[in-house]
């Protein structure tokens, strides 16, 4: 470490940065010594050796005892604080064993540097009080800023609880800001997740029309063999109809030329009422099948129209699934 002496303050030129320099890098020391959880102190010590400008003695008890009191420094620290500030010819030892600062140039810039950092500290205080008055809590780059003197400001009890709700208030905007932005992600997630589904069912129900649009056209195939066995049976009715309706008129005939033959030949009357009942037996008959082919093609006509409507309604069915395919399509499409 470089002694301070009037030599080596000569040889600088006696300049403010330089000797401030100096200063900064005792303080520096004076906080290593101390510790981390006593940063910032170096100036406080400092300032502890200097009043309005001029040199303060004071014995190694009562510097002890103050920081103690204050700041709760313990007394083997700051007997290392002082061999090192005595080492370096920041501080020399009176004649009645007191410290004080080696010359009046060092009290000058030691009473400026504390002053300068005594307006920063009150300045500090200030905006605590006028935000405390205008009740707006200190925002993060002001406290971040300060955080390092807070120790420093000295703060009363009121002030302390002001900085600490303005840092719970900052924590509390920082957690609200993270819930907004974790919902707004489980929203899009949910968005997403929604489209896939309805993604998922709109294939679903395309598959499903689909495969009814296969059944339509199996069962129109049905309805049309039906319809062609329909017509086939309505065919055949149609002959025997036409059988019986021949087989009619020859019992007609018939019945006439034994009409005739039954006047012309007398000695036959037993063999041509025999003829004659038997006649009329199949003239009975023909009537009888004429009237069941004539029920049977009416219900040829009850099945064809059936089988019509049976194909209508396939027709209408078909046509239904296909606007339900264009509908599922379209769905498909606006999930997507």
């Amino acid at each position: 470490m470089k002694r301070i002496t009037l030599d080596s303050l000569s040889k600088l030129g006696m300049g403010n940065n330089m000797v401030e320099d100096l200063l900064d890098q005792q303080v520096r020391e004076i906080e290593t010594i101390l510790g981390e959880e006593y940063r910032g102190m170096g100036n406080k010590v400092l300032s502890m050796f200097v009043q309005s400008g001029n040199r303060v003695q004071l014995s190694e008890d009562s510097i002890a005892n103050e920081l103690y009191a204050k700041k709760g420094i313990p007394r083997s620290k700051i007997e290392r604080v002082l061999d090192q500030m005595t080492s370096t010819n920041l501080l020399r030892k009176t004649s009645g064993g007191k410290y004080e600062l080696s010359n009046n140039l060092l009290a000058q810039r030691a009473y400026q540097k504390v002053e300068a950092e005594n307006r920063v500290l009150r300045t500090m205080r200030s905006t605590i009080r006028d935000r405390m008055q205008r009740k707006e809590f200190l925002d993060e780059h002001y406290l971040n800023y300060i955080t390092s003197s807070l120790e420093l400001l000295e703060l009363n009890p009121e002030e302390a609880e002001f900085a600490r709700e303005s840092r719970e208030a900052i924590q509390r905007n920082k957690r609200r800001r993270w819930y907004i932005f974790v919902l707004i992600l489980l929203a899009i997630s949910s968005m997403a997740l929604i489209t896939w589904f309805q993604s998922r069912v709109a294939n679903k129900k395309s598959r499903e029309l689909a495969q009814i649009n296969i059944q339509l056209n199996e069962s129109r195939d049905s309805l049309n063999q039906a319809l062609e066995t329909e017509k086939e049976s309505a065919n055949t009715i149609q002959q025997s109809l036409d059988f019986a309706i021949a087989e009619k008129q020859r019992a007609d005939s018939l019945a006439k030329v034994a009409k005739e033959y039954a006047a012309q030949a007398k000695a036959e009357a037993a063999r041509a009422n025999e003829n004659a009942r038997q006649a009329q037996s199949e003239r009975n008959r023909a009537k009888l099948e004429a009237t069941n082919a004539i029920r049977s093609s009416e219900l040829a006509r009850q099945a064809e129209a059936k089988a019509t409507q049976s194909a209508e309604k396939a027709e209408r069915l078909r046509k239904e699934a296909e606007q339900s395919e264009i509908d599922a399509e379209k769905a498909r499409k606006r999930a997507v």
